[in-house]
C-alpha cells in the first residue's frame, strides 16, 4: 500500500515537472511574442527556482535532469546575451549638471494648479511634457512661461499635444508622426557649453483603447504593441544615424510601455535606463488617481554616447493620470 501511494506521489510529480518543462518551453521560444514574452520576462526568476528544485527530484532520472539543465542553461544563455548586447555609457566623467523633468499633464486635467507647482518645485532646466492642449499652452506660458526662454509646441486638444520648454538653446525640431500625421516624437538638438546633445521626447501609441474596449482587448493590446514597437525602432534607427554627430542622446517620455514588454528588452540594447543606474524606489507612476495606488512605470528616462547618470526620481502629486518624473544627468 505504501509503495502504491509513493509511485502514484511520482507519477503525478513527474506529470507536473513535465508541464513546467513544457511551458517554460514555449514561453522561451516565445519570448518576442507580446503577452507570452511579458509573462516569460516576469515568471522568469519563479522558472529557475522551480528548475532548481525539479533538478533536485528528478537527479536519478537521466533524461529528466538532461531536460532540466537544458532549459536551465538556455535561461542563463539568453540572460547573458542579452547582458552583452545591452547597450553602455561611453566612459566619462561628465562635469555639467543638467536636470530634467517629463510630465504627461493630462489633456482632461481639471486641476491644473497642482501641475503648475510640482513644475515649479523641481524647476527643472529641461521640461518636456506630453498631452499639451491649447488651454495647457495658454496656463503654460502664463505661470512658468518667462522661466523658459526656448521652448517648441504642437498643440493637439486630444492626446498628440508635445511640448519643450528648455533654458537652453534648442535648434533642429522635427516631428515623427503616426498613420493619422499626428507625433508621437518630438526631436530637437540642446547646446550645452560645448556639447551637443540630441533629445528625442516621445508620446508612443497609447493601449487605452484597448483597456476602454475589453470584448476585444487582445486584438487591440496586440495591433497597440505593434505600433509602439515600430515607433520604436524608427526612433532607434534615427538616434544611431546621427550619433557621431552628437556628444550624447536622449529618449524621454511617455513610452506606454512596461519594463517586462519584449520591446523594453529589445529597447536596452541600444538605450541606458537611467532608472537602473540611480533609482532608489519602484519607480512607478502610474495610474495617479483617488482609486489607485501607481503600480506601472509608463514613462524613462533613457540614455546613450558621453552623459554620466546622476539622479532619478518619481515627483509624489499633482492631478495628472501619470506622476512626473525628475532626474539629473551630466554632460
Amino acid at each position: 500500500m505504501e509503495k502504491m501511494k509513493k509511485s502514484k506521489l511520482n507519477t503525478i510529480l513527474t506529470i507536473l515537472i513535465v508541464l513546467y518543462l513544457i511551458v517554460s518551453a514555449v514561453l522561451i521560444i516565445s519570448r518576442d511574442h507580446f503577452i507570452l514574452g511579458t509573462a516569460y520576462s516576469i515568471l522568469k526568476i519563479s522558472i529557475v527556482v522551480v528548475g532548481f528544485g525539479s533538478l533536485a527530484l528528478m537527479w536519478k532520472r537521466k533524461i529528466m535532469r538532461f531536460l532540466i539543465i537544458a532549459l536551465l542553461l538556455a535561461i542563463g544563455g539568453e540572460w547573458l546575451w542579452n547582458v552583452y548586447k545591452s547597450q553602455n555609457l561611453k566612459d566619462f566623467a561628465g562635469s555639467y549638471e543638467v536636470s530634467f523633468m517629463t510630465y504627461n499633464v493630462y489633456f482632461k486635467n481639471d486641476y491644473p494648479e497642482q501641475v503648475i507647482a510640482n513644475i515649479k518645485m523641481a524647476n527643472p532646466k529641461i521640461l518636456m511634457m506630453q498631452e499639451v492642449t491649447t488651454k495647457w499652452s495658454g496656463i503654460l506660458h502664463e505661470e512658468i512661461g518667462r522661466n523658459y526662454k526656448y521652448k517648441e509646441e504642437f498643440l493637439n486638444n486630444g492626446t498628440h499635444g508635445i511640448a519643450v520648454y528648455s533654458k537652453y538653446p534648442i535648434s533642429n525640431v522635427r516631428y515623427l508622426n503616426n498613420a493619422n500625421d499626428l507625433p508621437y516624437a518630438q526631436i530637437f538638438d540642446v547646446k550645452i557649453a560645448s556639447k551637443r546633445i540630441q533629445i528625442v521626447n516621445t508620446h508612443l501609441a497609447s493601449p487605452a483603447v484597448a483597456v476602454e474596449n475589453r470584448d476585444q482587448f487582445f486584438e487591440l493590446i496586440s495591433s497597440n504593441q505593434s505600433v509602439r514597437k515600430s515607433q520604436l525602432e524608427t526612433i532607434t534607427k534615427l538616434i544611431l544615424q546621427n550619433e557621431s554627430k552628437f556628444d550624447a542622446q536622449l529618449l524621454i517620455g511617455d513610452l506606454n510601455t512596461v519594463k517586462h514588454e519584449p520591446i523594453f528588452r529589445d529597447l536596452k540594447l541600444h538605450w541606458v535606463n537611467l532608472f537602473d543606474k540611480k533609482g532608489s524606489d519602484s519607480g512607478w507612476n502610474f495610474p495617479n488617481s483617488r482609486n489607485s495606488v501607481p503600480f506601472l512605470t509608463l514613462d524613462y528616462m533613457l540614455m546613450r554616447g558621453k552623459v554620466k547618470p546622476i539622479s532619478i526620481e518619481v515627483m509624489e502629486g499633482g492631478s495628472s493620470d501619470h506622476l512626473a518624473i525628475e532626474g539629473t544627468m551630466a554632460f
